[in-house]
Protein backbone atom coordinates (compact mmCIF):
# COMPACT_ATOMS: atom_id res chain seq x y z
CA UNK A 1 0.00 0.00 0.00
CA UNK A 2 2.85 2.42 0.67
CA UNK A 3 4.12 2.34 -2.91
CA UNK A 4 0.60 3.04 -4.27
CA UNK A 5 0.34 6.14 -2.13
CA UNK A 6 3.71 7.34 -3.47
CA UNK A 7 2.58 6.85 -7.07
CA UNK A 8 -0.70 8.69 -6.45
CA UNK A 9 1.15 11.58 -4.79
CA UNK A 10 3.63 11.79 -7.68
CA UNK A 11 0.73 11.82 -10.19
CA UNK A 12 -0.98 14.67 -8.34
CA UNK A 13 2.24 16.70 -8.16
CA UNK A 14 2.90 16.08 -11.87
CA UNK A 15 -0.66 17.13 -12.78
CA UNK A 16 -0.31 20.35 -10.78
CA UNK A 17 3.03 21.07 -12.49
CA UNK A 18 1.54 20.53 -15.97
CA UNK A 19 -1.39 22.83 -15.21
CA UNK A 20 1.00 25.48 -13.90
CA UNK A 21 3.31 25.30 -16.94
CA UNK A 22 0.51 25.47 -19.53
CA UNK A 23 -1.68 28.07 -17.86
CA UNK A 24 -1.13 30.72 -20.63
CA UNK A 25 -2.28 28.24 -23.27
CA UNK A 26 -5.33 27.28 -21.23
CA UNK A 27 -6.45 30.87 -20.86
CA UNK A 28 -5.00 32.18 -17.63
CA UNK A 29 -3.45 35.28 -19.21
CA UNK A 30 -6.11 37.40 -20.90
CA UNK A 31 -3.89 40.43 -21.54
CA UNK A 32 -2.20 38.83 -24.52
CA UNK A 33 -4.09 39.14 -27.78
CA UNK A 34 -5.42 35.82 -28.85
CA UNK A 35 -7.14 34.32 -31.78
CA UNK A 36 -9.72 37.12 -31.82
CA UNK A 37 -7.06 39.62 -32.86
CA UNK A 38 -5.84 37.16 -35.48
CA UNK A 39 -9.39 36.83 -36.85
CA UNK A 40 -9.69 40.60 -37.00
CA UNK A 41 -6.39 40.85 -38.92
CA UNK A 42 -7.54 38.14 -41.35
CA UNK A 43 -10.77 40.05 -41.92
CA UNK A 44 -8.74 43.20 -42.65
CA UNK A 45 -6.70 41.16 -45.11
CA UNK A 46 -9.82 39.92 -46.88
CA UNK A 47 -11.13 43.49 -47.20
CA UNK A 48 -7.82 45.07 -48.24
CA UNK A 49 -7.91 46.89 -51.56
CA UNK A 50 -4.24 47.60 -52.27
CA UNK A 51 -0.83 46.16 -51.46
CA UNK A 52 -0.16 48.61 -48.62
CA UNK A 53 -3.34 47.58 -46.80
CA UNK A 54 -2.61 43.90 -47.42
CA UNK A 55 0.92 44.27 -46.14
CA UNK A 56 -0.26 46.04 -42.98
CA UNK A 57 -2.94 43.40 -42.38
CA UNK A 58 -0.43 40.58 -42.89
CA UNK A 59 1.98 42.22 -40.44
CA UNK A 60 -0.84 42.60 -37.90
CA UNK A 61 -1.67 38.90 -38.32
CA UNK A 62 2.02 38.11 -37.80
CA UNK A 63 2.04 40.19 -34.63
CA UNK A 64 -1.04 38.37 -33.33
CA UNK A 65 0.45 34.96 -34.11
CA UNK A 66 3.77 35.90 -32.51
CA UNK A 67 1.96 36.69 -29.26
CA UNK A 68 -0.11 33.50 -29.32
CA UNK A 69 1.33 30.31 -27.91
CA UNK A 70 2.22 27.79 -30.61
CA UNK A 71 1.83 30.03 -33.67
CA UNK A 72 5.43 31.13 -34.21
CA UNK A 73 5.65 29.44 -37.61
CA UNK A 74 2.45 31.11 -38.75
CA UNK A 75 3.80 34.47 -37.59
CA UNK A 76 6.92 33.95 -39.67
CA UNK A 77 4.78 33.06 -42.68
CA UNK A 78 2.61 36.16 -42.33
CA UNK A 79 5.65 38.41 -41.98
CA UNK A 80 7.25 36.88 -45.08
CA UNK A 81 4.08 37.40 -47.12
CA UNK A 82 3.99 41.02 -45.98
CA UNK A 83 7.63 41.47 -46.99
CA UNK A 84 6.88 40.08 -50.44
CA UNK A 85 4.22 42.76 -50.91
CA UNK A 86 6.49 45.55 -49.64
CA UNK A 87 10.08 44.36 -50.27
CA UNK A 88 11.63 47.77 -49.65
CA UNK A 89 10.02 48.31 -46.23
CA UNK A 90 12.45 48.66 -43.34
CA UNK A 91 9.53 48.98 -40.93
CA UNK A 92 8.33 45.46 -41.78
CA UNK A 93 11.76 44.00 -41.10
CA UNK A 94 11.92 45.77 -37.73
CA UNK A 95 8.32 44.80 -36.91
CA UNK A 96 9.04 41.14 -37.66
CA UNK A 97 12.21 41.29 -35.55
CA UNK A 98 10.28 42.74 -32.66
CA UNK A 99 7.49 40.17 -33.00
CA UNK A 100 9.83 37.20 -33.22
CA UNK A 101 12.40 38.45 -30.69
CA UNK A 102 11.66 35.53 -28.36
CA UNK A 103 12.12 33.04 -31.21
CA UNK A 104 15.61 33.70 -32.62
CA UNK A 105 15.73 30.62 -34.88
CA UNK A 106 12.48 31.58 -36.59
CA UNK A 107 13.71 35.14 -36.92
CA UNK A 108 16.99 33.96 -38.41
CA UNK A 109 15.20 31.81 -40.98
CA UNK A 110 12.83 34.66 -41.84
CA UNK A 111 15.67 37.13 -42.34
CA UNK A 112 17.55 34.72 -44.62
CA UNK A 113 14.39 34.15 -46.65
CA UNK A 114 13.95 37.91 -46.90
CA UNK A 115 17.52 38.28 -48.10
CA UNK A 116 17.06 35.54 -50.68
CA UNK A 117 13.91 36.85 -52.30
CA UNK A 118 15.03 40.29 -53.50
CA UNK A 119 18.20 41.94 -54.83
CA UNK A 120 20.35 43.45 -52.11
CA UNK A 121 21.06 46.74 -53.87
CA UNK A 122 18.96 49.44 -55.46
CA UNK A 123 15.60 50.23 -53.96
CA UNK A 124 15.82 47.26 -51.57
CA UNK A 125 19.13 48.35 -50.06
CA UNK A 126 17.74 49.81 -46.82
CA UNK A 127 15.56 46.77 -46.11
CA UNK A 128 18.50 44.48 -46.85
CA UNK A 129 20.66 46.40 -44.39
CA UNK A 130 17.92 46.15 -41.75
CA UNK A 131 17.68 42.37 -42.25
CA UNK A 132 21.45 42.01 -42.04
CA UNK A 133 21.51 44.10 -38.86
CA UNK A 134 18.91 41.80 -37.30
CA UNK A 135 21.00 38.77 -38.24
CA UNK A 136 24.04 40.46 -36.73
CA UNK A 137 22.16 40.95 -33.46
CA UNK A 138 21.20 37.26 -33.42
CA UNK A 139 24.72 36.07 -34.22
CA UNK A 140 26.53 38.30 -31.71
CA UNK A 141 24.54 36.78 -28.84
CA UNK A 142 26.15 33.38 -29.29
CA UNK A 143 29.82 32.49 -29.12
CA UNK A 144 29.20 29.71 -31.62
CA UNK A 145 28.12 32.20 -34.28
CA UNK A 146 31.15 34.49 -34.28
CA UNK A 147 32.06 33.63 -37.87
CA UNK A 148 28.50 34.24 -39.02
CA UNK A 149 28.53 37.62 -37.30
CA UNK A 150 31.75 38.52 -39.12
CA UNK A 151 30.23 37.45 -42.44
CA UNK A 152 27.21 39.66 -41.83
CA UNK A 153 29.49 42.58 -40.91
CA UNK A 154 31.38 42.14 -44.18
CA UNK A 155 28.13 41.97 -46.14
CA UNK A 156 27.02 45.24 -44.53
CA UNK A 157 30.37 46.84 -45.40
CA UNK A 158 30.10 45.63 -49.00
CA UNK A 159 26.63 47.12 -49.34
CA UNK A 160 27.83 50.42 -47.87
CA UNK A 161 30.83 50.66 -50.20
CA UNK A 162 28.81 49.72 -53.29
CA UNK A 163 26.35 52.53 -52.59
CA UNK A 164 29.08 55.18 -52.67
Amino acid sequence: MDWQLSVELAAVVFGAFVLYRFRPAIGGDTKKPGRGVLKEARDRLANAKNDAEKSDALAAAGDACARTVGLGGAASSYYLRAMRLAPDSVELVDRAAQGLARRPRLLETLMWRRLGMEPWLGEHRAATQAALRQLHVIYTKSRRSVMRAKMVERALEAIDTSAK
